[in-house]
């Protein structure tokens, strides 16, 4: 297992003066799972898998190993489009144009 902080050496795939040069990207860590089934994915993996904060991930079992990933499809919708639902629904009726909107927020009368 390769730890932050060992020395690699690359490994070149070809001959070639230009060549490639591939770098052992696996990272393993042991975790304790707590009372409540739950664990902490650590920062470098959750960093190099692109796992952010309200991500929704699968977990797979083939009878030996447990696997997380990133959900196909997220069941939930993210953030963003939870802000422009609240802002579509609580909305309605209000017509402003683009300059009493900027009124507003200048504190204009």
């Amino acid at each position: 297992m390769v730890q932050k902080g060992d020395h690699v050496e690359p490994h070149a795939i070809d001959d070639r003066k230009e060549a490639v040069l591939l770098y052992p990207v696996r990272l393993e860590v042991t975790v304790r799972i707590t009372s409540k089934g739950q664990v902490t994915i650590p920062q470098d993996i959750r960093e190099a898998a692109g796992l952010l904060p309200n991500t929704e991930v699968e977990f797979k079992y083939d009878g030996d190993v447990v696997s997380i990933v990133k959900a196909a499809d997220a069941k939930r919708a993210t953030r963003g489009a939870r802000i422009v639902e609240n802002l579509r629904t609580h909305g309605k009726g209000v017509r402003m144009t683009t300059d009493e909107i900027m009124a507003l927020t200048r504190g204009e009368p």
